[in-house]
């Protein structure tokens, strides 16, 4: 089946979606979706890759015309001494060797890469915010860069308390790790996360999305 129109701008977040979830989106013409690629489900072992789940969202909704954003995050136990899904990785050579083989195994189907999932909130990243950038970020955007794999995305921080800090140290330290700046708004309407992401917001509201942009001059990325 053709691909929907990637130039459609509507995509929903499916987390690891069944085959009825999926037809209705396609049904509902919605081109994107967004998975969940968790490191800790694909690969419980060092020494072991689990595809199965994957490998059948990717074909179901590519048989379908959608288009693929998969999200890559979460440490498994092996990997962080058995600690939370949410504690960093020990070793970033680890990060580097899934980022590498997944965007491998899939680069044909899949070319946007989301780096961590909302790496500001402590319930999904419990380090620092340099703690992302050298360990997350970075490695993950050069396996991406080394597969030839597609394009890197994120910070995929969640607008909420300050926000805008982790999205300025990120933008001013590691502007040319991200092809594509995202941000999850969780605002009430659709001209609420609008005046959010753009203005106009009252002076005494908090930066802009595409404010902190214009201050570390990445403004003419995609978002």
């Amino acid at each position: 089946m053709a691909s929907l129109d990637p130039t459609l701008p509507y995509g929903i977040n499916t987390h690891l979606p069944s085959s009825p979830l999926l037809d209705r989106v396609a049904t509902a013409g919605i081109a994107w979706i967004r998975v969940d690629f968790n490191w800790d489900m694909i690969q419980p072992a060092r020494e072991r890759y689990d595809w199965t789940l994957t490998d059948a969202v990717v074909t179901e909704a590519r048989a379908r015309g959608l288009n693929l954003y998969a999200t890559l995050a979460y440490s498994p136990g092996w990997a962080n001494g058995g600690q939370g899904r949410n504690t960093p990785p020990r070793n970033p050579d680890d990060w580097y060797n899934f980022v590498y083989e997944t965007v491998s195994r899939y680069r044909d189907r899949v070319r946007h890469w989301g780096m961590w999932n909302e790496p500001n909130f402590k319930s999904f990243w419990s380090g620092s915010v340099t703690q992302y950038l050298q360990m997350i970020l970075e490695v993950g955007a050069r396996a991406v860069r080394d597969v030839q794999g597609g394009l890197v995305c994120g910070p995929e921080l969640g607008m909420e308390e300050e926000w805008w800090v982790w999205f300025y140290q990120i933008l001013a330290q590691k502007p040319d790790d991200l092809n594509v700046v995202t941000i999850h708004s969780y605002q009430d309407t659709g001209d609420e996360v609008l005046r959010r992401l753009g203005g106009p917001v009252p002076p005494w509201n908090r930066p802009t999305v595409r404010e902190v942009m214009q201050w570390t001059g990445t403004e003419g990325k995609p978002l």
